[in-house]
Parts: structure tokens; C-alpha cells; sequence
């Protein structure tokens, strides 16, 4: 079954979902850039249209629909697809903060679809096999780094368009916390700012408490030069590390092409209607973004903060 895609948003995600659909044998329809001769670069490697506003979609010829534009970008072409019944994976974060995916939550809910967000983390042979080891046993406390530079986009420092680098970067392996152990409870957290830009997060230290009492603590900065990356939990007799970018179980290299297999699991979903190859789907990313949120409201009070369910965000506003 041939698959008709679009992708919304032309820079570097854009350009590995449509090379992931491409490889899979999908016909790429459209890519859409407000930039113009971006959307175009990448429309003429994958033979597509090239458009400058989604609204220039024909979502009738469209089975699935690729969101890979800054968080400030998200919800009305979301929901447009989800409306028309195509299946739509939407890049992380999910959104700048929860509040923002609450009417996309109404929408799925509503009439819903395959659905998937980009925690391509979560498809990783190490990672699988980790949650394996950690399901099988009773983990006892867990430690994250994430030291890395920033992203280097424009829009990547402005709050109002990433939601800060708490939201962009380390969103990652907060997901992988509650992939691992389950449902986080509450934050705390501390903050140095950047010298250059005194409103954003440069370093962070959080603890995090689950639902099922286990605590844990993770550093996160963007003030790095290289990648300094890991993620251990610890169980009774031992412990389970993944270290790197690509959250290797040892030193030895991979050749794992993870949006690949990430986007290989999402067609397949697509293909049989059944989603149960999807390791994240937008419900799961707005729980992360509840944390993330939290967090952020910590490194602002300095105290412990609950984290919200989707259905508390209006509640708490």
C-alpha cells in the first residue's frame, strides 16, 4: 500500500522525515516552508510540490501528514488532518507548553486517528532492551546528563518560540524517565541562567518524584562544546547505563538509522490501523509536556512543584 505524505516544515527534521518516508517507499506530495527556496531545496531531493502555507495542502490526497515546525507553530494544521481522518506524527515537543495541546487532545478525542510524536528515542534496540531489564526488576533511583550546545537555529533562545531549551533538548530524556519508571508526580528545579541571555535556562539541575516513589536527578545544559550524554537506573544489583546521542548499552557503534525505524513503525501503524507499533503517541507527549512545564514553573518558584494532568491545565490557570 503506497503511502501519499506531506511534510510541514522544511528544515532539519523536515529533511529526516522525508527521507525516512521516502526510503520507505512513500510519495512525498508537498513540503511546506514559509522560506520559500527551503521548501524548495528539499521538494526537488524527494520530487514533491513546494508550498509556503499549509492552508495550500490538498489534504484529500494525503494519507499522512509530517509537523516538523518550531512548538510556537503547532495546532491548526493538526487539526485540519486530524478533521480529514490522516494519520499525523507531529515532531517533539509536542507544543510550548500543554495548554497549547489541549484543543488537539479535543480533537483526537473526537475523531480519532493514527497518531504519533517524534520521541524517536523510544525505538532504540538499547533503549527497548533497557526497559526490558528495568520492567523485569525494581529500580530504585535513576541519573540523567545531558550537556550539549545549543541549537543553532534563530528561533531556538526565543521562549516564545521554543518554549526554551528545557522544552527543546532535555524534553527527550524526560521522556525516557517515564518510558522507563512511569508516571512523574512532581519537580523540583535549579537554574543558572545564560550570560547572553539572563530569561533562558543555560544549565539545570531537576529531581524528579514518580508515582511509584522513585526518585531521580538529571543535569541538563546547552553550554557545551561537545556531547557529554547518559542515562543510567539503578536496580538493587546493578545498573542499567546508556551513554551518547544514541544511548548506546556499550562502546561499540551502531548503524541503527532510528527515524527510519521510527517512521517504519508509524507506517505500519497507518497500514493496519492498529497502533500498537507506536512507542509515543501525542497523548504521551502532552503527559511529557506536563512535566517539562512543571519544571519550569520550579526553576521559577525554587520549590517542589506538582506536575498537572491534561486535565488539571485549565484547572491550574
Amino acid at each position: 500500500m503506497k503511502l501519499y505524505a506531506a511534510i510541514i516544515g522544511a528544515g532539519r527534521m523536515g529533511r529526516e522525515r522525508a527521507r525516512a518516508a521516502k526510503s520507505l517507499g512513500a510519495e512525498i506530495e508537498a513540503i511546506c516552508d514559509p522560506d520559500i527556496e527551503r521548501a524548495a531545496s528539499l521538494a526537488a531531493d524527494v520530487h514533491a510540490a513546494a508550498l509556503t502555507a499549509p492552508a495550500d495542502l490538498d489534504l484529500n490526497r494525503l494519507d499522512v501528514l509530517f509537523v516538523c515546525t518550531p512548538p510556537a507553530s503547532r495546532g491548526a494544521v493538526e487539526r485540519a488532518a486530524i478533521e480529514a481522518g490522516i494519520s499525523l506524527f507531529v515532531e517533539k515537543p509536542i507544543g510550548l507548553n500543554a495548554e497549547q495541546c489541549l484543543e488537539l487532545l479535543g480533537a483526537l478525542e473526537e475523531r480519532p486517528t493514527i497518531n504519533a510524536a517524534g520521541y524517536m528515542n523510544r525505538y532504540r534496540d538499547s533503549v527497548l532492551y533497557a526497559r526490558q531489564k528495568i520492567q523485569e526488576a525494581f529500580p530504585i533511583g535513576l541519573a540523567f546528563q545531558w550537556f550539549a550546545a545549543r541549537y543553532a537555529v534563530p528561533w531556538w533562545l526565543d521562549l516564545n518560540q521554543s518554549g526554551g531549551p528545557i522544552n527543546e533538548q532535555c524534553t527527550h530524556y524526560i521522556d525516557l524517565c517515564r518510558f522507563f519508571c512511569g508516571e512523574i508526580c512532581e519537580v523540583q528545579g535549579l537554574v543558572r541562567p545564560l550570560s547572553d541571555a539572563p530569561d533562558t535556562e543555560g544549565t539545570v539541575a531537576v529531581t524528579l518524584r514518580f508515582e511509584s516513589g522513585l526518585i531521580g536527578s538529571g543535569l541538563y545544559s546547552c553550554e557545551a562544546s561537545q556531547k557529554q550524554m547518559a542515562f543510567e537506573v539503578f536496580l538493587p544489583d546493578r545498573s542499567v547505563r546508556l551513554e551518547g546521542w544514541d544511548l548506546r548499552m556499550n562502546t561499540e557503534a551502531r548503524t541503527e538509522d532510528i527515524f527510519v525505524k521510527e517512521v517504519s513503525a508509524f507506517f505500519k501503524a497507518v497500514r493496519s490501523g492498529n497502533p500498537s507499533t507506536i512507542q509515543s503517541d501525542i497523548t504521551s507527549a502532552v503527559k511529557t509536556q506536563c512535566v517539562i512545564d512543571a519544571i519550569r514553573r520550579a526553576m521559577k518558584s525554587g520549590l517542589r512543584e506538582h506536575v498537572l494532568n491534561p486535565s488539571e491545565v485549565l484547572v491550574y490557570r
